[in-house]
């Protein structure tokens, strides 16, 4: 049963507003002493960590014991607590835009603009996160798309205000549906210029107020309309909405009660959990390096939990701040109160279900991936009409690969499996060395396949080839063009910064093995290239 407010203490309600990495919970000698103390409000881990001898780092769908780990830790750390915590999944996953259901990408459920796939997609992303432990998602990613915000670049289903709000709104109502909680984000949006990084640098959403509430904030509205439990703010300022500065910089709108308070809480009406985006980023830190200032400054401003915090007496600091009078006890009872009447919609008050990763559930999973692959499946360009392929002309392949993530040339064995039932036989390389190499793959080839993974902060960063990667491309291409395709399996502007002079390209959105597979029967004609481009860009499909 949720508790009153009344019936809490001073340090439990503070506790609430505490999201903790759960290895800080882990490498403590006696975590149950310190919960006793510090009851905090959730924790949040991360699913490319390797925090036992278990490969965490293969899917949890293809290695169904890997998620016991995380639910056992749940359940333990729940334990140890009167309140049951949020517990929040993070990793490639959602900060790469490839989905925890076995990598289905955000622009992927935009390309294949299906209400009933979008919903499909929220539902098995919470019973995936809930087969971990898992209650709370952050996602989906709402920041209208741009092709210069590198940091909401692949995160977001489309640059198209409604088909955002309908999209994302089916997503929502999957994940709510089955008992996890959403997140939209981050608020107060990006508008269509700003490329720097809130992890970085400052970065601003210079929009007017007016053209705010036109296009970005008409999205988070209809979803805050729609139901939607959290909000995530971001780092980024709006000068619009709170132009003080902060030495040259303009305040970022965490630290802004006339964009969290006033805009978000009242103007927007939002009633659910305000979350920060991780307060260990750059555009904040810097700003306030001591962290009890910087406590004070996010609670005052209307965050309800504080993501990311990194000192383990939080609680005692915020106290001592109610006590000082710097934060009032009604601002922490209102922090509190959202909190425990989200975590009641979600059911943690009460015996739920349990649902563990099956290999029935595995396999619905596989089939929504898979519905969503084909739809998703979008042809850039086909200049001499080539398309689809004959396969009797096909007997080798050569897939050419260009990523910063070297684990990608291991996904690309469905790629290669996908040929390979085909009877025909696939040489992989990775990149180009020299134009003698370039020709002898022209050579021996019927078919080459320019494959590329190129995301945002894979690696940390900007999305581009830039240093060796970039050598493949002074030979790419300088042959064998009529038999070239290029294929896309992350961002959607490859093909504009590198491969605007290829006939054929295709954009399949994601590595995974759905989507390779997809490809492949899209290029020999055993589906159709179904898919809508989602982001607007320069060309025939994005013009």
């Amino acid at each position: 049963m949720k508790p009153e407010i009344s019936q809490l203490s001073l340090r439990e309600k503070i506790g609430q507003t505490a999201m903790l990495q759960s290895t800080v919970i882990m490498h403590l000698d006696d975590p149950k002493a310190y919960l006793q103390d510090n009851p905090i409000g959730g924790v949040w881990h991360t699913c490319n960590t390797s925090m036992t001898t278990t490969n965490l780092m293969d899917s949890p769908i293809d290695n169904p014991m890997d998620s016991t780990f995380y639910r056992n830790w749940a359940k333990d750390f729940t334990s140890m607590l009167r309140i049951p915590p949020y517990l929040a999944l993070d990793g490639p996953s959602d900060n790469y835009a490839t989905d925890i259901i076995d990598n289905v990408s955000w622009p992927a459920i935009g390309a294949a603009n299906s209400n009933e796939l979008a919903y499909d997609c929220g539902k098995y992303r919470a019973l995936a996160t809930r087969a971990l432990g898992g209650n709370w998602i952050w996602s989906p990613n709402i920041d209208i798309a741009s092709r210069f915000a590198a940091v909401s670049l692949m995160r977001t289903c489309s640059h198209d205000p409604e088909a955002l709000s309908r999209l994302s709104g089916q997503i929502i109502k999957g994940m709510q549906d089955n008992g996890a909680a959403a997140t939209i984000k981050h608020f107060p949006g990006k508008d269509q210029v700003e490329y720097r990084d809130p992890h970085f640098a400052p970065a601003y959403n210079h929009s007017s107020l007016d053209e705010w509430r036109a296009l970005q904030g008409k999205v988070f509205k209809d979803l805050i309309d729609a139901g939607v439990y959290t909000v995530m703010v971001g780092h980024h300022g709006f000068p619009a909405s709170d132009d003080r500065k902060i030495g040259n910089t303009y305040i970022p709108s965490t630290l802004s009660y006339n964009t969290i308070t006033k805009l978000l809480k009242q103007e927007l009406g939002f009633e659910g959990v305000v979350i920060t985006d991780s307060i260990d980023m750059a555009a904040l830190r810097v700003v306030y390096p001591d962290p009890t200032e910087m406590y004070v400054a996010l609670l005052n401003a209307g965050n309800d939990v504080l993501l990311n915090v990194d000192k383990l007496d939080y609680i005692d600091r915020v106290e001592q701040a109610v006590k000082d009078g710097r934060i009032s006890e009604e601002r922490i009872d209102d922090a509190c109160r959202r909190i425990l009447e989200t975590k009641e919609k979600i059911g943690l008050f009460e015996e739920q279900e349990e649902i563990v990763m099956s290999s029935d559930l595995a396999d619905k999973v596989r089939a929504v991936n898979r519905k969503v692959s084909e739809k998703a499946i979008t042809l850039q360009c086909d200049v001499d009409s080539q398309l689809p392929l004959d396969p009797k002309t096909v007997k080798n392949v050569a897939i050419v690969l260009s990523t910063h993530t070297e684990s990608i040339m291991n996904t690309l064995n469905a790629m290669k499996a996908a040929f390979e039932k085909r009877g025909m036989g696939v040489s992989m390389y990775r990149g180009l060395s020299s134009m003698e190499q370039m020709e002898k793959i022209d050579a021996e080839n019927d078919l080459i396949i320019y494959a590329s993974y190129l995301m945002p902060h894979a690696p940390m960063g900007g999305s581009s080839f830039f240093g060796e990667e970039c050598a493949t491309f002074f030979y790419a291409m300088t042959c064998g063009m009529e038999k070239s395709i290029g294929v896309s399996l992350g961002s959607s502007y490859v093909y504009y910064d590198f491969y605007e002079n290829m006939k054929m390209f295709v954009h399949a959105y994601s590595p995974s093995p759905q989507s390779q597979e997809a490809f492949v029967d899209a290029i020999f004609g055993d589906i159709p290239f179904a898919g809508t481009f989602p982001y607007v860009a320069p060309g025939p499909i994005g013009s």
